[in-house]
């Protein structure tokens, strides 16, 4: 197979490789505005390409797809990205395909089409037969959509809210967690969030709960990656950065900005909602490393960047650019112990 791919995704049997008409465009002829999809069947060293299909549209990631009973499921945004662009003007929007898997062609079954015109996916999970998509340009809309009757796949509800999911993961059949940026209703966003939806009556979905970053501006790694989220039973940590600006005296423009780079630890239940246990903060680290364990008598003001985090026998290990701490999930915050990398 001769071609460039922007999404890969696997299921257990099969890889599934798509490459959007970005990827063969000229810059100057006009375009389809399609994702071309091919399906290898994994089998050790006798895996072998198998099927081709096409939807409209280009994919945002690799949660875009979703192999079920034998379907290809497909997540597209179809917009006029170009003045040269060509294609089927009623998608234009955010669409859902359902592609038959099992034929080397991989003929289209069913569609949702034309969601959230003007919008684009920031977020697709599919889940048996239901699916839930965030598309975002000023308020967020979350969809849910039944997908059980696959020549008929429908939207059944619509959440809008401030801000976006930029990553979703199902808690259960009833409970869909958010990690993304909280914002206002005229667009404008303001720090990193986690949310938590109640999805237990499909067709009105709701914000259940939700933990913002307390700060003047922040991000996150886990905002485009989602190996840096840990979901673990009842326990989400994400790394965060930000800044609080502190004005001096009457005149708001001097003043000092305070950074932070650490992880937020909360605990999700389903019943009361989210629960913030601790910021794991590797300021240790760096009177370790560039103040040879001074403590606070330390005065470098280097903010390490936190990256990763896993559990393992009820630890919590939280990795940064500096090296490895690790502390109880109890109680993130009390170092018990922490090895340096640098």
């Amino acid at each position: 197979v001769m071609m460039g791919s922007s999404t890969v995704y696997a299921s257990q049997e099969n890889l599934y490789i798509a490459q959007s008409s970005f990827g063969w465009w000229d810059g100057i002829s006009p375009i389809d505005r399609e994702t071309r999809i091919h399906r290898v069947a994994l089998d050790g060293a006798r895996s072998r390409y198998e099927a081709t299909g096409v939807v409209g549209g280009y994919l945002h990631n690799q949660f875009s797809m979703s192999e079920h009973n034998g379907m290809l499921r497909v997540a597209t945004t179809f917009d006029d990205w170009w003045w040269g662009t060509e294609g089927d003007d009623d998608l234009t929007g955010n669409n859902v395909f359902i592609l038959d898997a099992t034929q080397p062609q991989m003929g289209l079954i069913g569609a949702v089409t034309g969601l959230a015109p003007g919008e684009r996916i920031y977020s697709t999970r599919f889940q048996g037969d239901r699916a839930f998509m965030v598309t975002f340009v000023q308020i967020d809309p979350l969809f849910t959509l039944d997908l059980s009757n696959p020549t008929e796949p429908k939207a059944v509800g619509e959440l809008k809210i401030p801000g976006y999911s930029s990553y979703l993961h199902p808690i259960g059949d009833n409970h869909v967690l958010g990690v993304g940026m909280d914002g206002d209703w005229e667009g404008r966003l303001s720090g990193v969030a986690i949310s938590l939806f109640d999805v237990s009556d499909f067709g009105d979905p709701k914000q259940q709960d939700q933990l913002t970053l307390d700060c003047d501006d922040s991000w996150s790694e886990a905002l485009w990656n989602h190996h840096a989220i840990l979901v673990y039973g009842d326990v989400v940590a994400i790394p965060a950065y930000g800044y609080t600006w502190s004005a001096s005296g009457d005149d708001d423009y001097w003043g000092e900005s305070s950074y932070l780079s650490g992880l937020v630890v909360a605990e999700i239940d389903v019943e009361e909602g989210l629960t913030q246990r601790g910021f794991v903060n590797h300021r240790p680290l760096v009177e370790e490393v560039y103040c040879e364990g001074e403590g606070e008598s330390c005065d470098s003001s280097y903010v390490p960047q936190m990256r990763r985090s896993l559990i393992i026998e009820g630890n919590l290990f939280s990795i940064s650019e500096l090296g490895v701490m690790v502390s109880k999930v109890s109680d993130p915050e009390t170092p018990l112990t922490m090895v340096p990398l640098l």
